[in-house]
């Protein structure tokens, strides 16, 4: 089990530490002992967010109404504000994100699987998220999502796009027209990697 939390452990180690200093003394052969054990290495996922199956694998461990929730934002790359905003399942194909004010945001993602509608508050989905790892955050699946693609080879332009992500290049220019007709192409891309090997259909998200 520690293996797979190491931030647990470190955290129990620390509590533990302070324990000991403060009712037995930092000159005990206790205290000395308890700090002698080395803190467990921790995995840091703030550039690359998580692989597919690390993705999964935290839906699975979290209660179902947050799991489908992380899903959701794995599959469309959303931050907060926009999964508990407007999007539209559009064709089986497409998600269409109404987005913010920010440049970009309004934007189309491939359909790699359905997402539902959040069941919790944003608060809710937070504290399942530290009650279960305390260094996974929204922001991560968002992260998730770019590293899905990446993995499945989508081109650059194009996971700029799906990540509203504004122009920023010469290239960006050239290529912005042919973004849209690449759903297809990219969500079955995306859906080859996940274990099912096609479309599981979850009801709860609205369609047009």
């Amino acid at each position: 089990m520690a293996a797979k939390t190491p931030s647990m452990f470190n955290r129990a180690r620390a509590a533990l530490q302070a324990f000991v200093r403060d009712r037995v003394g930092p000159r005990s052969a206790l205290w000395q002992q308890v700090t002698d054990v080395r803190p467990m290495k921790e995995r840091k996922h703030g550039g690359q967010g998580y692989t597919l199956s690390e993705a999964l694998g935290i839906r699975d461990r979290l209660a179902p109404h947050a799991g489908r929730i992380w899903w959701g934002m794995c599959l469309t790359g959303m931050n907060p504000k926009e999964f508990w905003g407007d999007w539209t399942v559009h064709s089986g194909e497409r998600i269409h994100v109404a987005g913010t004010k920010r440049e970009g945001r309004v934007r189309d993602v491939p359909l790699a699987d359905l997402p539902t509608r959040p069941e919790l508050t944003r608060a809710g989905f937070r504290s399942a998220l530290q009650r279960l790892d305390r260094t996974v955050t929204p922001k991560l699946a968002r992260k998730t999502f770019d590293r899905w693609m990446q993995d499945a080879g989508i081109p650059r332009v194009r996971r700029k796009r799906y990540l509203g992500h504004g122009k920023r290049d010469v290239t960006d220019d050239y290529e912005w027209y042919e973004v849209v007709a690449y759903f297809r192409e990219d969500a079955g891309r995306m859906r080859a990697l996940l274990p099912q090997q096609g479309m599981r259909v979850v009801p709860g998200g609205k369609t047009s």
